[in-house]
């Protein structure tokens, strides 16, 4: 017998905030580690942290694209209830009309 699967606008609406909340922080944490690194090559010289502040620079830019899309991936779940709201009501408005 085949599952029912139910997601209504509210678990969407719920799951956006979430997942925005959980991306936000690690977004934080990720930037935080870039700032640490910083930290790091004021204190200290040498090849290791160099390459670390090197790797750092070039991950920090693709991080924040990346956090961007997820973002605005995640924004979808809003305009996806959004539709299904749209829908329900219409549904109403036909019910009541007959």
């Amino acid at each position: 017998m085949a599952e029912e699967i139910l997601v209504t606008p509210r678990y969407l609406k719920g799951k956006e905030k979430e997942w925005t909340e959980l991306v936000k922080k690690s977004r934080t944490s990720f930037l935080g580690a870039a700032e640490h690194v910083q930290v790091l090559t004021q204190s200290f010289d040498g090849r290791p942290v160099k390459e670390l502040a090197k790797r750092f620079a070039l991950r920090k830019e693709e991080g924040i694209a990346a956090f961007r899309a997820f973002e605005n991936h995640i924004g979808k779940l809003g305009q996806i209830a959004e539709v299904y709201e749209q829908a329900e009501r219409d549904n109403r408005n036909v019910t009541t009309e007959n």
